[in-house]
């Protein structure tokens, strides 16, 4: 009887139901913030992690080391010291002068007293001058771009070992089509002017003017890293370091690329190109 029972009720049921339990899984989307780096002025590379909040990277700035302090007699550049040639009190040291090591006032060397004596007048230092700059041409910049000095004397001088813009000077030029070289001399008299052209592979400056005076070219492919077409500042140092002269201009001085050069006649003017005069 009771087997009968249960007969009728999976008859009336029709089947049975088993119960399952289904997991419901969150997946979470995972954010990484990656660093940060930069090239510090010594060239070690920093870099920080950034701050996660509120799903966001917070941007972080990284620090670069202090560079180390300089002694008076030093200038820093990119974290390093480099000595100042010469150091001392009007900017190099003269006859019967001790340059003090902490470049202040200069110390002169125990003089006993004497009966006061006429004195002639010193002989004038002989100066250097950037005079035109041929720094936009209508032809291509490079091998064209050139610079006129000029030797106002009274002595002349002897540019052995002077720099532009940090690059040694050669007397002569060097021809860009072929690579030949044209030897010139180093002195450079007084009352002269001179063109320094392109150093390099050459320039291609003395097939586009009629240069007359002196040559002279750096040991580097350009002037000063290329003359720019905005704003520049070019300078020539002695065999010891020490600026001779010293210039800026400007493309708002004028002569930018319309075939006129920039010429000196107290402050930059445009002109019509007229080198070695």
């Amino acid at each position: 009887m009771r087997w009968a029972f249960l007969l009728i009720i999976l008859l009336v049921c029709g089947c049975v139901q088993t119960g399952k339990v289904i997991e419901k899984t969150v997946i979470q989307e995972r954010i990484i913030c990656g660093n940060i780096s930069r090239i510090c002025p010594s060239g070690e590379i920093v870099s920080c992690q950034p701050e996660l909040q509120n799903g966001s990277c917070q941007p972080c700035t990284p620090e670069c080391p202090p560079c180390p302090a300089c002694g008076p007699c030093e200038i820093q550049v990119n974290c390093s010291c480099m000595k100042i040639r010469p150091c001392c009190g009007d900017g190099y040291c003269d006859d019967g002068e001790i340059c003090p090591e902490d470049c202040g006032e200069k110390v002169k060397e125990f003089e006993k007293e004497e009966p006061e004596k006429e004195v002639s007048p010193e002989k004038p230092q002989s100066h250097l001058l950037i005079t035109e700059i041929m720094y936009n041409p209508v032809q291509p910049d490079r091998y064209n771009e050139w610079i006129e000095i000029y030797n106002p004397g009274p002595d002349d001088l002897d540019l052995t070992g002077w720099t532009l813009c940090g690059k040694e000077l050669e007397p002569g030029w060097i021809r860009h089509s072929d690579g030949e070289s044209f030897p010139g001399n180093p002195v450079l008299k007084a009352g002269s002017y001179a063109i320094i052209t392109d150093g390099g592979t050459g320039t291609d400056a003395y097939e586009n003017w009629q240069f007359t005076c002196q040559a002279y070219h750096p040991k580097a492919s350009s002037l000063c890293g290329g003359l720019k077409n905005s704003n520049h500042t070019v300078w020539i140092a002695d065999e010891n370091g020490r600026i001779v002269v010293n210039v800026s201009y400007s493309s708002a001085n004028g002569a930018n690329g319309n075939g006129k050069s920039l010429s000196w006649n107290s402050g930059w003017v445009e002109t019509n190109s007229n080198p070695c005069s």
